[in-house]
């Protein structure tokens, strides 16, 4: 094995996504491609740690010509230095690579191979790494959402982009294991391209001890090119013909909850007499005039709806307002706790105004709403009014819409929860995602149409 040395870079593996493959995975990874008849010339194992996937290769495929793999992390290159001359190690940085230029020159076929860093860029955001693709502005992502969660992405889906470009033109197939949720996302890219993917479900609790959905994503020339919906793909294309008359040609305003992060000092319990208890068991008093009833998205998969446990501190009344003329009590009370606050992780906090949150505007305190959990396992939607004459708001894992009257609300609640929606979100959703309901899942169907 001939090993190139590049800048030489050691992190955790909270860091960096480093989930090592067990070698029976990649054999059977491996074993998947032969069993499809393909015969590759040439491997790359773009983020190889330990070759795992080297190892299998080699195994699988003896008649290779050359195998090249890519790692930052010199310890594991040097224990996979040995006396194979067809293997050549490359010790740098997979986010700095010019990946067209290394994938052109390996001999064809070429089969790529891997287990790509599960890690999002939100994760490495917070670890202040350096271990990051450069993010793109692109004209689809703007204001709060070039800021907050549809900039966030995970860093494998940046590299897997990366290597399906390259692989444009070539004999060439790439099988990688990832998240679903990425899957998926990739799946959409591709479906309007000359390459297709098919997925294989893993048992990723077994294999990386990790609470996640996981596949082996296996993307050719033939493979299939799966149906999407307004960028979704179609998960059940029998529901989705049937329901597909519901689709929305009008947009419909469904917004995210709040962010706010420092639950334990945003989050407060009231006793009475401008009294509260925050998460940290402090009383304080403050002025109510910043207070509003909090319903979570925990609260909101429920059949019944429970009454607000929380009030939640709302410096402000739209994103990107001066916080400066916070209540004296309520602003002493923020600043107590300022070293929290000012520590808040996200990007989003950094360029804002003291004390801020984000995903607040006139909807936040329209007096009526519809709301549903983004993260639990079911499509359950509610009416909700206002409570002691304040408007109810909501945590940003829920999304709501935002309406006139209880009539309407009351209505819109009925219509959403009926059979015929249900069936037309079932047929666009993934239930095994992080996060199933999505505001762009919900702006699919059409509340007219509906009626």
């Amino acid at each position: 094995m001939t090993l190139i040395s590049y800048k030489a870079a050691r992190g955790k593996r909270l860091e960096f996504g480093d989930f090592q493959t067990p070698a029976a995975l990649a054999a059977s990874t491996v074993r998947h491609v032969y069993e499809q008849g393909f015969r590759p010339r040439s491997v790359l194992e773009p983020t190889c740690g330990q070759g795992s996937f080297i190892h299998a290769a080699l195994h699988q495929f003896p008649l290779l010509e050359r195998v090249v793999g890519v790692d930052r992390n010199a310890e594991y290159l040097s224990e996979l230095s040995g006396a194979d001359k067809r293997v050549e190690l490359i010790e740098a940085d997979c986010f700095a690579i010019n990946w067209k230029q290394c994938i052109a020159s390996l001999p064809q076929p070429l089969l790529i191979l891997g287990n790509p860093p599960w890690v999002t860029s939100s994760r490495l955001g917070v670890l202040e790494s350096g271990n990051a693709p450069a993010r793109e502005s692109t004209a689809v992502q703007r204001g709060l959402d070039a800021l907050t969660g549809k900039s966030n992405f995970d860093v494998s889906e940046w590299l897997l982009l990366q290597w399906i470009d390259a692989m444009q033109g070539l004999d060439s197939r790439m099988v990688m294991l990832v998240k679903s949720s990425v899957a998926r996302r990739i799946m959409v890219r591709l479906a309007n391209g000359n390459l297709g993917a098919t997925t294989i479900s893993i048992d990723a609790k077994k294999y990386f001890d990790a609470d996640v959905s996981a596949c082996l994503l296996d993307v050719h020339a033939a493979g299939p090119r799966l149906a999407t919906h307004n960028g979704l793909l179609i998960s059940n294309q029998t529901l989705f013909d049937k329901r597909k008359n519901l689709a929305a040609t009008e947009r419909i305003n469904w917004r995210s909850g709040i962010k706010h992060d420092a639950a334990k000092i945003l989050e407060l319990t009231a006793l009475g007499n401008d009294s509260y208890s925050n998460g940290f068991a402090e009383i304080v008093q403050l002025e109510g005039n910043h207070l509003y009833p909090l319903l979570k998205s925990s609260d909101l998969s429920r059949t019944l709806l429970p009454q607000p446990r929380r009030m939640l501190l709302v410096p402000q009344l739209k994103t990107g307002a001066p916080t400066s003329n916070i209540a004296p009590l309520t602003m002493a009370y923020l600043e107590s706790h300022s070293a929290i606050l000012d520590a808040r992780a996200s990007s989003v906090y950094k360029r804002a105004p003291r004390f801020a949150i984000f995903g607040v505007g006139d909807y936040t305190f329209a007096p009526w709403k519809v709301a549903t959990s983004c993260l639990h396992k079911n499509l359950r939607f509610h009416a909700i009014g206002p409570i002691e004459g304040k408007p109810v708001v909501f945590d940003d894992a829920s999304a709501f819409l935002s309406l006139e009257s209880q009539a309407q609300a009351e209505q819109a609640a009925l219509l959403f929860n009926s059979i015929p929606a249900r069936e037309f979100w079932e047929s666009l959703v993934f239930w095994d995602a992080k996060r199933p309901i999505t505001i762009e899942l919900l702006r699919t169907l059409s509340l007219q149409k509906l009626i």
